[in-house]
């Protein structure tokens, strides 16, 4: 699985598996502990949510559009969810999309071993990947 989860090529029997890493978005917009929530919601961009990461892009949280535009000028530490859910990018996607619905989640992070964020994949694509 850790081949998988470096994203390199891979064969065999589940060489064709469609895994979340595959749907992650890396372009989710990020923001920092200290990052001000009302400059944070026009980087937002077409994303509903920002993920807050330390050092070496480590996850630490999500911010959702509805928590920064209600934060004024609180750091975006103040109003994030900590620690979420996260998944490894070798997490077959038809798992995930099970898991998406189970709990409600319209957005799913991808993370590394060590916690990095690779990306942000979102609940409409993953079950339409799961579903095909």
């Amino acid at each position: 699985m850790d081949w998988f989860s470096a994203g390199l090529p891979r064969e065999g029997d589940d060489a064709e598996v469609l895994r979340i890493g595959d749907l992650a978005h890396s372009d989710v917009p990020r923001a920092g502990l200290d990052d001000r929530s009302d400059a944070m919601k026009p980087r937002l961009g077409d994303w509903d949510l920002c993920v807050v990461v330390g050092g070496a892009t480590v996850v630490l949280g999500v911010a959702t559009e509805e928590a920064l535009a209600n934060g004024g000028d609180q750091p975006v530490a103040q109003i994030m969810d900590e620690a979420p859910t996260t998944y490894r990018p070798h997490t077959p996607a038809r798992d995930v999309a099970a898991a998406m619905g189970e709990h409600d989640q319209d957005h799913v992070v991808v993370t590394n071993a060590a916690g990095q964020l690779l990306g942000v994949a979102r609940r409409q694509e993953v079950e339409a990947a799961a579903s095909s």
